[in-house]
Formats: C-alpha cells, structure tokens, sequence
C-alpha cells in the first residue's frame, strides 16, 4: 500500500527461480521490520544523490557538498547515474573504482569518489531506500599516507625572525604559536582578540566558494575554543593592527569594512585569499632555506612541538580543537632530531641499569 492509501501489486525478479524467492523473502522481511518498499523500479541513482545534495546542504559544510556534488556529477553519474537505486551492487561500484583507477586517477581520487557515494547512499537507508550501503561494502583503494615534513624548533624560531619583518608574518607567527587553521585565521575579527585577557576566539572560518565569500562554522564542536596567547603572538596581533591601519589610511575612501572588521584583509579590506597567503610562505621559505611544509604544516608544527616537549596529547587535541585520534592521525609528527635523543635516552638508561646489575 502506498503513502495515499492506494494498493499496488508488485513483483521480483531474478535471473533464477531462487533469485527471485530470495528477493520475495527480502522485501517481506523488510516489511515486517516496518521498512518501506517501492513500487516500481524506484528512482535511479543519480535521481536520489540529486535528491540527498538538496537537502544534505543542511548538513554539510559548503565546500564539502561542492565537492560532493562534483565528484558524483562528474565520475558516478556518466557511469552509474541511470541504474534503479534498488538494482545498485556492490560489483557496480567495484568495476567503477577499478576503471577509475585504471584510466589514470589518483588513489585518493577514487577513494573520493567512494566516499561520496557511501554519503549518499547512507541516506537512502535511513529513508528505508537500501537495505544496505554497496558502497561501504565496496573496496576501498589504498591511498598511501603523504609525506607531511614539519619544521624543527630551531627551524620554526628562524621563520619568526624573518615573520619580525615580513608583511604576512603575523599570519606565521599565530599559525605557529596557536595552531589555527589557516580558515579559521582568515576569518578571524577584531572582536576575537581581548588584548587584556591574551586570549583568541575561534567561533568561525573563511572560505571561497564559487568566486563568492562564506564565513562558515568551525570544522567540528572541539574547534571553536578560546586560546591563550603567547607574547610572541600578540606581538603579532599588535604588528598587524599597525600594519593594518597603515593599508587603510593609504587606500582611502576605498577601503570595505563590509566583513565585521576581519584582522588579516587585502589592500583594500577585503577578505584574504587563502591560496595566496600559502604560496607566499612557500617563496618565502625556499629563500631561506626552510623545508616546504605548506601553510597547513605550521599547524602540525606546532602540535608535534608540543608533543615532543612533554604535553600530553589530549591536552595537544584541546589547543587545536580536534580529538586525540585526529591529533595523532593527522598532526603529530616526529620531530627533527627527536629519534636521536630518544636513542641517546634509551642507551643512558640501559647503560646505568647495567652499571647498577654489576
């Protein structure tokens, strides 16, 4: 029976007679357990992902869905796209990641692509679409972990002494003395600095989507903290206010203060373009001979000097607002000579344990 009342008679096929009585059992046993069946072939893949991009913008992060949206558009749907959603296999996805990777896509392309049609097709079964997820049980590519090189201390206090006199190097230096994502700096206002208490607020993050400006909420709950401040980091905020009043008073009756006073801003006020900021450390850098470890790097910089300085990693999670498994999955690294002082430890202590034993 239908929503409106109506009876409808369906049927289920199979290759074989046991086959079909296997779906017959199937479909009784989902409507016994109050799963909802579909007349009719149902809709195809690609009419329910459309569907679900609809209404996951509710959920989902802008540049997340963008991403959702294009993957599938682009990949899943030319080749999946106009199969019923009930006749989906996991074999489907399977040859779709196995040509995929065949016709020359990164690993973590086509994991990308698995990944966004496991998102979709997990809302199917909570609206009683799919019994199960094909693309969960589907194989997932092994995608190789990068390499993610970090600065050394020494390293990192040389790239503070060139931030002392470089017109992005407060960016640096709070990268590197609070750990916030390069977002989330970017969207940082006035309003989030208390200069009396030291702290930083990080309620928000900047991204460009689609030639267009969004202030969206922080990547998760843990992200939005309030940071104390080092004095080498309110140094910095102090420089950039400076620095800031200095663009102003130059640009005029042109300067936009559009965006609720944002602390990092261009010539003219306007929000910063990330991509820029990143390719300007990078130059900068190379010139001084420091590793290129990305603007994102001077976040796991930071946590693997705290690590490697004794604080405990639950404590490393809190200060950059991710769990303990984010923080050691994706931030703690080794740092630059650690391995060495661990080893001249290990051989202290084992050379005194044995001078005590004789």
């Amino acid at each position: 029976m239908t929503p409106d009342g109506r009876h409808v008679r369906q049927a289920w096929y199979g290759r074989t007679r046991d086959e079909a009585e296997a779906r017959l059992i199937e479909a009784l046993a989902d409507r016994l357990q109050g799963v909802p069946s579909v007349p009719g072939r149902g809709p195809t893949l690609a009419a329910h992902c459309e569907s679900w991009l609809v209404g996951a913008g509710l959920r989902l992060r802008p540049r997340t869905l963008d991403r959702y949206r294009q993957t599938l558009t682009t990949h899943v749907f030319p080749a999946l796209g106009s199969l019923p959603l009930n006749r989906l296999e996991v074999g489907h996805v399977n040859r779709l990641l196995a040509q995929k990777r065949a016709g020359g896509l990164a690993p973590a392309t086509v994991a990308s692509i698995r990944s966004a049609l496991r998102a979709s097709l997990s809302a199917a079964i909570r609206t009683g679409l799919l019994r199960q997820n094909v693309a969960a049980l589907a194989d997932a590519p092994r995608v190789p972990d990068p390499e993610r090189p970090i600065l050394s201390a020494a390293e990192a206090q040389r790239l503070l002494t060139v931030a002392d006199t470089d017109p992005e190097g407060p960016l640096w230096a709070l990268a590197l003395t609070t750990a916030v994502r390069l977002g989330e700096l970017l969207g940082l206002r006035w309003s989030d600095y208390d200069p009396a208490q030291r702290t930083l607020s990080v309620d928000r993050a900047l991204q460009r989507l689609q030639r267009s400006w969004l202030i969206v909420e922080p990547k998760t709950r843990r992200a939005r903290r309030v940071i104390p401040l080092a004095p080498v980091a309110v140094a910095a905020l102090e420089r950039q206010r400076g620095l800031q009043a200095a663009a102003q008073l130059a640009a005029g009756h042109v300067w936009r203060d559009d965006w609720g006073g944002l602390i990092f801003t261009g010539a003219r006020g306007e929000p910063r373009f990330g991509s820029a900021v990143a390719r300007h450390l990078q130059r900068q850098t190379t010139a001084i001979g420091l590793p290129n470890i990305g603007f994102h790097g001077l976040r796991r910089t930071a946590a693997s000097l705290l690590a490697d300085n004794g604080v405990p990693i639950q404590a490393v999670g809190d200060y950059l607002g991710d769990s303990v498994a984010t923080t050691l999955k994706h931030y703690v690294r080794s740092v630059p000579d650690s391995r060495r002082r661990a080893a001249e430890v290990l051989a202290a202590t084992l050379t005194c344990t044995a001078l005590r034993t004789d």
